[in-house]
């Protein structure tokens, strides 16, 4: 689970969390979709990308980096990484669509979940 943390944005300030959003959400899609098929590999590698580009819209919401009011957004954020973990290690694609459900709608209405992107 190290994608995007092994190159990570340059300061917390200049990371897009819209993007980093969007990226995760596709990322859970692409994991749910490999553990409905059996491939758990692939899950694993998509699962584990979403879950760093969730902690890198965390830290982008650091008090220091984030207006106030970001508290919810980000526990959001810790909430479907940790679903994602347990959907990654019990194999269980329901767990990562609920991790995508939550998120989905901090985008707006355009991120409907299972929308295609």
């Amino acid at each position: 689970m190290t994608a995007c943390l092994a190159a990570p944005c340059p300061g917390p300030a200049s990371c897009d969390p819209g993007g980093h959003l969007r990226r995760a959400i596709a990322l859970m899609r692409t994991g749910a979709a490999a553990l409905e098929a059996r491939r758990s590999a692939e899950a694993v590698r998509a699962l584990g990308a979403a879950v760093d580009h969730l902690v890198s819209v965390r830290l982008a919401l650091e008090p220091e980096h984030a207006p106030e009011g970001q508290g919810a957004l980000a526990a959001a954020c810790v909430r479907a990484a940790r679903r994602l973990t347990d959907a990654a290690l019990l194999g269980d694609a329901a767990l990562a669509r609920e991790a995508e459900r939550a998120v989905a709608p901090l985008l707006g209405p355009g991120a409907r979940p299972g929308a295609a992107r």
